[in-house]
């Protein structure tokens, strides 16, 4: 069995849940939003698009979880209308990204939407509606009521012109009585017609739908992919739990070797787009396995820039040297811990969280308790991480990022939001981290906590200004023998901002 069958075969990763519920969330918005505004119509198919990115980004079996749950959804909100409406179109998203992914002609899109969506949507309709008497009774009363009014006021006009240019719906001749004879044909044809319908619903409602949808995936297919395929040139695709994309099973065989550090930067400079001014010029920076490195600076200094780069960011100018990539988020790579912990907790409870994202046979491998008491938290194993406090959860997002075992963790301002004893707390766990061997990278503008770094950055206005190595605490003091922060503004021990 290939891998990509085996893969299909496979029960929903977090990330196809998230993104299935996140896109068709967007998809039942779109729907919602075209009932309240005068093109509703267009921005209603408009939520073709989400299905259609899912379909490209993910397996089928995504799109039908995301459709399936949207529709429910859609169907207690609004009815039978609103749940047929939002399947409609992910069935025809589906058959776009299908199109897209196999590089097929339209006519594939327009004949699976065919299929799949108005085929279903007019036998399901037919269905209620037998079901449902009153409710037929009302649909075929309004279209006899629509169709008749429209056809009399077409014949009414039409006899008024016929009787303008001298003759009735009898006799009469030229160009415009002609014209005008036409019209009135016309409205009595709608007035029989609408009787003719009322009468034979049962076919002509599903033959009607099939074919208005037919004409309608024409255009919403060449709208649709011009789109997706922006998009997808964007955001690209995602990787699975395997570490490829869906349709790139074999780019498993080029991956790089992970390998963050030991890391060289040489001259770096780094100018981001549409500014005038460079965020860091000329970094000479080196950084071994197993150290504490801390980037210490004022806002506006160039710290996080600089951060980023570490991570993996390409520089403007100069040479970024390591043995392998990054790896940001994988086995043995790089991991990064924010400012703010709620950014980064996806789990409900403090285990969930610890093993999100991770597949199977990864979270077979992690041993929860003991990665827990690595950071403090013995026994929060099945605490909610809504109960946890804003130090606890920068704890939990430390022990989500060593579950994978990296080899450079980056700390951007991760203790920037925290009181005394939550800085404390999370500090303690940066410095056993880079005492078991694995490399850690500190950005704060707080002095106290450069104390025990192995080497110590500070930066202003974009530029290494210092650079100290062991830094203890009696230098940390601007009276004290360093000059480290002679010439920047930087705090003692600050309160929490929250």
């Amino acid at each position: 069995m290939s891998k990509k069958k085996s893969r299909a075969k496979k029960p929903l990763t977090q990330l196809e849940i998230a993104e299935a519920a996140l896109l068709g969330d967007v998809a039942l918005g779109m729907q919602v939003l075209g009932w309240l505004v005068s093109i509703g119509a267009a921005i209603q198919w408009l939520s073709v698009i989400p299905f259609a990115l899912l379909v490209i980004r993910h397996r089928s079996r995504v799109v039908v979880f995301s459709v399936a749950s949207v529709s429910l959804v859609g169907f207690l909100l609004g009815g039978a209308t609103l749940g047929l409406q939002i399947y409609l179109a992910g069935a025809i998203g589906h058959a776009v990204g299908k199109t897209y992914l196999k590089r097929k002609h339209w006519s594939y899109a327009v004949l699976l939407s065919v299929l799949e969506g108005a085929v279903p949507v007019a036998l399901v309709a037919d269905l209620l509606l037998l079901i449902f008497t009153k409710a037929r009774k009302l649909s075929l009363e309004q279209i006899q009521i629509l169709w008749s009014g429209a056809g009399k006021i077409i014949v009414d006009f039409s006899n008024a012109m016929m009787n303008f240019t001298g003759g009735n719906n009898q006799t009469g001749s030229g160009f415009f009585y002609s014209i005008f004879k036409w019209f009135w044909e016309l409205g009595n044809w709608l007035i029989h017609s609408g009787n003719w319908v009322v009468k034979n619903w049962w076919y002509v409602f599903p033959l009607a739908t099939i074919f208005s949808i037919t004409l309608l995936s024409l255009v919403i297919n060449w709208f649709t992919r011009v789109v997706v395929r922006q998009v997808i040139r964007e955001v690209g695709m995602p990787a699975s739990e395997e570490g490829t994309s869906p349709e790139s099973i074999e780019l498993q065989i080029n991956e790089p070797l992970v390998a963050p550090v030991p890391l060289e930067l040489a001259n770096i400079t780094h100018r981001y787009p549409n500014n005038s001014f460079d965020s860091i010029r000329e970094i000479n920076l080196s950084i071994e396995p197993g150290t504490l490195t801390s980037i210490i600076g004022s806002n506006g200094s160039g710290k996080s820039t600089l951060g980023k780069i570490v991570a993996g960011m390409p520089p403007s100018h100069g040479g970024v040297h390591r043995m392998g990539s990054p790896g940001v988020g994988r086995r043995g790579g790089t991991s990064m811990v924010f400012q703010r912990p709620e950014s980064q907790v996806l789990g409900n409870r403090v285990e969930d969280d610890l093993v999100w994202g991770l597949s199977k046979k990864e979270r077979i491998n992690v041993q929860v308790d003991q990665t827990l008491e690595k950071v403090g938290l013995q026994g929060y194993r099945g605490r909610e991480t809504s109960a946890l406090s804003g130090g606890e959860l920068q704890r939990l997002a430390l022990a989500a990022a060593l579950v994978r075992d990296p080899k450079l963790v980056i700390s951007d301002e991760s203790t920037a939001l925290l009181d005394q004893k939550g800085r404390e707390a999370v500090m303690s766990v940066l410095k056993d981290i880079s005492s078991r061997g694995s490399s850690v990278v500190h950005i704060t503008h707080l002095r106290n906590e450069v104390i025990g770094s192995n080497q110590v950055i500070a930066l202003e206005k974009g530029e290494i200004i210092a650079v100290e190595a062991n830094l203890e605490e009696k230098w940390v003091s601007t009276n004290g023998p360093s000059n480290l922060f002679a010439n920047i503004s930087i705090p003692d021990n600050p309160s929490p901002m929250d």
